[in-house]
């Protein structure tokens, strides 16, 4: 049985969703989730080289909710999957808006994705154990909630930036990035397809059931020849 740890925030609802979907398929994985507000994450540290900690305790009654087991974060699994805690494509949007130089992207996408919690913790983790690292974003903003009129070229570009940001700090972390599976993005290249939105009346954020299977099918692929 491998055990596969993910940790995250709101977002992690729809990829708990699809594992439900779909996990009969699975048999041979056990997922544990570790979920819980954003800000609390600031607050992780290391305990005894041997897990996570937080002192935030919204976020532990979230991990201990979520878990259904404890409200630290062990280095007992064979894999770990981060998901989102502020890595957003959304910056990037702002700064297209904003229309600042591109000649700057690089040095703005390092600097954006670099400072993200997801990358905290990832450092975190590296400190307790050598087991495979994903993560991934945010998802997209769905298609109808976010007013763009970004042309192709400029969405690959800014594409392009996030993603080549996030690999290469993945790699100093020995850690592997998971781009949000094409079948969900819209063709505008920067909104999620609304198929996958929550429905969710007041939410202009959160995905549904389909995305997150087909997001964890993602996530199984990529760790299949690494666990």
């Amino acid at each position: 049985m491998t055990k596969i740890c993910i940790i995250g925030d709101s977002h992690t609802g729809a990829l708990f969703k699809g594992w439900r979907l779909i996990s009969a398929e699975f048999r041979d994985l056990d997922l544990t989730f570790f979920a819980g507000p954003r800000n609390g994450y600031a607050e992780v540290v290391v305990k005894e080289k041997s897990r996570l900690v937080t002192s935030s305790a919204a976020l532990r009654k979230g991990w201990r909710i979520s878990s259904g087991q404890t409200n630290f974060i062990p280095n007992t699994f064979n894999a770990y999957v981060v998901s989102s805690l502020g890595l957003s494509f959304g910056p990037f949007l702002l700064h297209w808006e904003a229309k600042r130089p591109v000649r700057n992207l690089s040095a703005f996408a390092d600097k954006v994705v670099r400072r993200t919690l997801t990358f905290q913790t990832i450092s975190l983790l590296r400190q307790i154990t050598d087991a495979p690292i994903l993560f991934l974003g945010s998802p997209l903003p769905p298609t109808e909630h976010y007013s763009i009129e970004m042309g192709t070229a400029d969405a690959q570009t800014y594409q392009d930036a996030f993603k080549t940001a996030c690999r290469q700090i993945g790699t100093e972390l020995n850690a592997e990035f998971l781009e949000q599976p094409p079948e969900t993005v819209a063709e505008n290249l920067v909104t999620t397809d609304m198929r996958y939105f929550s429905g969710v009346e007041g939410d202009r954020f959160h995905m549904n059931k389909d995305y997150g299977a087909i997001t964890m099918r993602a996530v199984f692929s990529m760790l299949s020849t690494r666990v």
